[in-house]
């Protein structure tokens, strides 16, 4: 099913939290005690996080990470996607509102009869595009590289021989989708993590995945030749050499600049595609490539089959407030948490919680904790209460770019700039007291500088005592 995702921008509401539990340390520059900037990785079972400045971004295997970051050459289930989802929510923060996905891989991994790797080494052309090789790992790719997705098939079993005891072959057929309007244009219009889970998806990805198989020329080697003519045999021996379907399509695609010798050169093509496939579909013995059709077709409809149970799971997760027994409002005292429910959701709408307001805004906050309001929390008045969500809008995202129809970009602006309008006015001061620090005076500083209140309190916790300040310091 799902395996491979990407988050480009992790929207997290402590990101410094998440550095600390996945132990990635800042760099500190010894002379100025300054934070580096710098690019700094770490992996968590099959999960590739990467922190740079304040920015922090997620790719890899949520199927790996189901497995413990061991392998991904087992089946995964829709209730697996859930637990996956949950678990990320409540030990990193990851919110499934929030985070948009940027790469998705969606796919199947199949048992079959014969030897992987001589059938990958039939495949021949998708969509005018022949395939490529690519090396990882001790591990062999094969790929059909569009614009917007990849299509890709590798032994899987070969993968994780070497390390676990797996018997028989193993093929994995994905689509690894590059830029999410590929699949916005087919009708599957997942945006964020929690899409995963809207059922009404798995239908269409399914025949995705099989129509993207069918569109694919694999020659098939068990055709009785006896039966076929002279020239339709002639035309399937070379045909089984991919170097003859290239040479059909750059013939076509170096005449674009004639229409009538590019169409009659385009059709000849299809012509050949078309006669290519009769001839397997007429005159076949041992029909591995419709044998993997059903295969494809099945395991997907295993992977995503619905049942009573996988829907509680599901409508558990994303809709906890209709979950019966989230708070017993007759007695405040004590309060049940639904046992399916994620912590960090219930936060949210626990009422015998304190309500917590943003220091700046006074707007309050949907979780227990923090000071200020977060990026997640923006996108929940953005959908809650427009009216709320224009007016901090408009006092705070004062930019106008191209991310301006990004309404997660805009609420990240807006949160940023709500934390700034407290900690510049901090900083700057601090600044202008280094500043003047710095250069030498003819009298102590400590007698010419006058701070107001409101100036010390701000600093107090600054250790100024290398400039001579650790009178104003408290």
């Amino acid at each position: 099913m799902f395996d491979g995702i990407k988050i480009q921008n992790l929207d997290v509401q402590d990101k410094e939290a998440l550095r600390r539990k996945l132990g990635v340390s800042l760099s500190v520059c010894p002379n100025t005690g300054e934070v580096l900037t710098e690019r700094k990785e770490t992996e968590l079972n099959g999960l590739h996080f990467e922190f740079y400045g304040k920015y922090a971004s997620l790719k890899g295997s949520i199927h790996k990470y189901h497995n413990k970051g061991q392998h991904n050459y087992d089946d995964f289930y829709i209730k697996d996607v859930v637990n996956v989802l949950k678990n990320l929510h409540i030990e990193l923060d990851i919110n499934p509102r929030t985070n948009r996905v940027n790469n998705l891989e969606f796919g199947v991994n199949i048992s079959v009869p014969f030897n992987v790797d001589k059938f990958l080494m039939n495949l021949l052309i998708h969509n005018g595009k022949y395939f490529t090789v690519r090396h990882e790992r001790n591990m062999t790719f094969c790929e059909y590289v569009h614009s917007n997705h990849i299509v890709k098939f590798y032994n899987k079993a070969k993968q994780y021989r070497h390390t676990h005891q797996i018997q028989g072959e193993i093929m994995r057929f994905e689509i690894k989708v590059i830029r999410m309007e590929y699949l916005h244009s087919k009708g599957v219009k997942i945006e964020y993590l929690e899409d995963l889970l809207k059922t009404s998806f798995y239908s269409k990805l399914g025949q995705l995945l099989l129509n993207t198989y069918r569109e694919i020329l694999i020659f098939d080697s068990s055709v009785n030749m006896d039966a076929l003519t002279a020239k339709q045999k002639k035309f399937y021996i070379a045909a089984e050499n991919v170097k003859y379907w290239i040479e059909l399509i750059e013939a076509y695609t170096s005449c674009k600049g004639n229409p009538k010798e590019y169409r009659n050169k385009r059709t000849y093509y299809q012509r050949k595609i078309k006669e290519f496939r009769e001839i397997q579909y007429r005159h076949t013995k041992d029909n591995k490539i419709k044998l993997v059709d059903d295969l494809i077709n099945q395991k997907w409809k295993e992977l995503t089959t619905m049942t009573p149970h996988v829907n509680t799971l599901i409508n558990e997760f994303l809709q906890p407030e209709k979950c019966s027994n989230l708070t017993d409002t007759h007695t405040p005292d004590t309060t049940s948490k639904c046992s399916n429910l994620t912590p960090c959701i219930y936060g949210q709408f626990a009422t015998n919680t304190p309500e917590a307001k943003c220091s700046i805004t006074g707007v309050v906050l949907t979780r227990n904790n923090g000071k200020y309001l977060s990026t997640s929390e923006l996108m929940y008045y953005h959908n809650n209460d427009k009216e709320l969500f224009e007016s901090l809008k408009q006092k705070y995202y004062k930019s106008k770019t191209q991310k301006d129809d990004d309404i997660q970009s805009v609420c990240y602006y807006i949160a940023h700039n709500i934390r700034n309008s407290e900690t510049n006015r901090r900083n700057n001061l601090r600044k202008r007291i280094m500043r003047i620090a710095s250069v030498p005076a003819l009298f102590d500083l400590q007698d010419t500088l006058v701070l107001t209140p409101e100036q010390e309190e701000s600093i107090k916790y600054w250790d100024g005592t290398q400039y001579g300040l650790n009178e104003y310091v408290k």
